[in-house]
Order: C-alpha cells, then sequence, then structure tokens
C-alpha cells in the first residue's frame, strides 16, 4: 500500500518551489479560465472520437484526418500566450501584447510551442517569425 505524503511538509527546494508555482498558478482565475477551456475542447473532443467509433471508425489518426483538429478560440488562444509569456519570462512587455493581440491564429499557435521551447522571450518574437511561414 502506497504511503500519501503533505507535499507541502517536503524540504526539498525544487519540490518547495515547484508547489509554490502550482499554487500561484491556481489562485490565478485566467489561469483557472483557460484549464477550464482546455478540458471543455478535450470532453468534446473525446465525445466526437468515441462517436466516430460508435460508427465504425476505430483509428484515432483516421479520425483526425476525418474530423480535424479540435481548436481554441482566437480570443483564448491570445490569453493563453499572454499567459505562458508572464508565466514563463515574468512579464509581458507592450510590444509583444500589441504583435500577440494582431497576431493570426497560426501565429498564435507557433507562438504556443515556441514560448515553451525557446530560452528568451526576444527568440520567441524576433522578426521574420511574426507570420508564419
Amino acid at each position: 500500500m502506497r504511503k500519501e505524503t503533505d507535499i507541502s511538509k517536503i524540504e526539498h527546494e525544487p519540490v518547495k518551489q515547484a508547489f509554490a508555482k502550482l499554487q500561484e498558478l491556481s489562485g490565478n482565475p485566467d489561469v483557472r479560465r483557460l484549464a477550464a477551456v482546455r478540458e471543455k475542447v478535450l470532453f468534446k473532443e473525446a465525445m466526437a472520437y468515441k462517436y466516430a467509433q460508435a460508427q465504425g471508425v476505430d483509428d484515432e489518426a483516421e479520425w483526425y484526418r476525418l474530423n480535424g483538429e479540435v481548436k481554441l478560440e482566437k480570443q483564448d488562444q491570445i490569453q493563453l500566450v499572454a499567459l505562458l509569456v508572464s508565466t514563463r519570462f515574468g512579464y509581458v512587455p507592450d510590444g509583444v501584447t500589441e504583435k500577440i493581440n494582431a497576431a493570426s491564429s497560426e501565429q498564435l499557435d507557433q507562438w504556443t510551442d515556441d514560448i515553451l521551447t525557446l530560452e528568451t522571450l526576444e527568440q520567441v518574437f524576433q522578426k521574420g517569425k511574426d507570420s508564419p511561414s
């Protein structure tokens, strides 16, 4: 039988920092709203896939080919990118806010990936990345 541990009693510093960040994010109403939007999209996708299975489509890749990818509304994408920038880099400069608000859905998708993989804010929003290639 697995013994449960109260995470707040753990003394290991990286765990304490991660727990503090988790508490900070869960207290942010924008993060909670985006999490709810994500759950809603995932639920709709799961239900559509179950329906497709009932109709005889057993392969997930085939289902995606037939139905396409579920997308967030543009306003949710804008909020997600701004939130990721703020969380990852600590702030959202005015010029970046303007770029985010003016971006296409495709560019917002790209920036969502870039924010998680590139090292600096400048790399994410560098000239030449302003529009998808």
